[in-house]
């Protein structure tokens, strides 16, 4: 069954423990530009976007991160799924980064 319109759709992001997460919000800087999103939640090592999504379109969200130390981490998968339809999701697989 194809979809013209995706709704309630939640893309988790996980971050290494020794990064931290730039929450925008609380300072005067825009950062880059980002596309609209229903409801953010940013927590200590995560963030979770809510958004709705047409068919062919695209979302682009930025989030901004601060290593704290040099070294070799394994950034987790990107999951996105619709949160009332399990036959609608999608993932980018993990990958190790390195911070010099």
């Amino acid at each position: 069954m194809g979809h013209d319109y995706y709704t309630n759709l939640a893309l988790s992001q996980v971050f290494p423990s020794e990064w931290e997460i730039v929450n925008m919000r609380l300072t005067d800087d825009t950062g880059p530009a980002t596309s609209a999103f229903t409801c953010q939640d940013i927590l200590d090592d995560r963030v979770y976007t809510y958004f709705n999504l047409a068919r062919g379109a695209t979302v682009t969200y930025h989030t901004l991160l601060n290593a704290s130390y040099r070294g070799r981490y394994f950034l987790p998968q990107e999951y996105c799924e619709a949160m009332y339809d399990n036959e609608v999701n999608s993932r980018l697989p993990g990958q190790w980064v390195v911070v010099e």
